[in-house]
């Protein structure tokens, strides 16, 4: 009812349009309308449909929500330094077990992280906006699995799904207060710290205690030299909080890394 009441208000608003172009308007929103009505009624979604490791926000959606729009997406691999490119606009990305990084790359070709995403984001929701990320790209820091959906569908369902603007728009004013808190923690706190609470960022995404990862790829995910790295770790490593050897880190005191990492951690963990 209520994108047929939208129909009118256009109506009013612009006489100019044709009576082809109302009615095909107005038919539309009955099609729509009709759509939601049965899927409202529709048993709830099978137990598989929700696991351990899917997606929040896919998972706040109601059932009869769900089942309409899992058939819609397919379910992908993403490897570990596998980068997702930031100028395929064609897809939007749901993570899963996989933790993936958005990155910002300087004119000198040196990069930064400005956001970690896990199974609680979504990549490539600006192509809703028509926004360009022309300057960031995007790295698969944890291996896993993500849900992907044609950008044009989900830009369908953005216009006309409330539940779904609600949750991919709670999401983004999360992520934009997560690239803020990064630029504060990295212009106030010392690298330790910083490393500390990116380590327990990623083991909360990840939900897991090792990863296959270099201390250059860690260099770039932090944004510091590789030998600034390399000493940091190595301090960790002596008081028993990580281990790692040849491209495998462990957690293995989370509540010391907890008392080493910045701020900005419970900051970011609260949003």
């Amino acid at each position: 009812m209520e994108i047929i009441m939208n129909y009118k208000l256009t109506e009013t608003m612009d006489p100019k349009f044709s009576h082809a172009t109302k009615f095909n308007r107005y038919q539309a929103g009955r099609d729509h309308q009709k759509s939601f009505e049965n899927f409202s009624s529709a048993a709830p979604a099978p137990a598989r449909t929700r696991t351990p490791m899917m997606n929040t926000i896919l998972a706040a959606l109601p059932d009869y929500e769900l089942v309409r729009l899992l058939p819609k997406m397919d379910s992908i691999a993403l490897a570990a330094g596998e980068e997702i490119s930031s100028s395929d606009d064609s897809y939007v990305y749901f993570p899963e077990s996989a933790v993936i990084s958005h990155l910002y790359m300087l004119a000198d070709g040196n990069t930064v992280e400005v956001a970690m995403i896990g199974s609680e984001g979504v990549i490539g929701a600006c192509s809703i906006f028509d926004s360009s990320q022309s300057a960031h790209y995007i790295r698969v820091i944890a291996e896993g699995t993500a849900m992907r959906i044609k950008a044009t569908i989900l830009n369908n369902e953005f216009a006309y799904n409330r539940q779904i603007q609600s949750l991919l728009l709670n999401y983004l004013s999360a992520h934009l207060t997560q690239i803020s808190q990064k630029s504060v923690c990295k212009s106030f706190h010392v690298i330790e710290s910083r490393f500390c609470t990116w380590l327990l960022m990623l083991h909360d995404r990840a939900k897991r205690n090792r990863f296959s990862i270099t201390q250059e790829q860690m260099s770039l995910f932090v944004g510091v030299y590789r030998p600034t790295i390399t000493l940091v770790a190595k301090s960790l490593k002596d008081r028993g909080l990580i281990d790692y050897k040849r491209g495998k880190v462990s957690i293995i005191n989370r509540q010391g890394l907890e008392d080493t990492a910045c701020e900005c951690y419970l900051s970011v963990n609260n949003m």
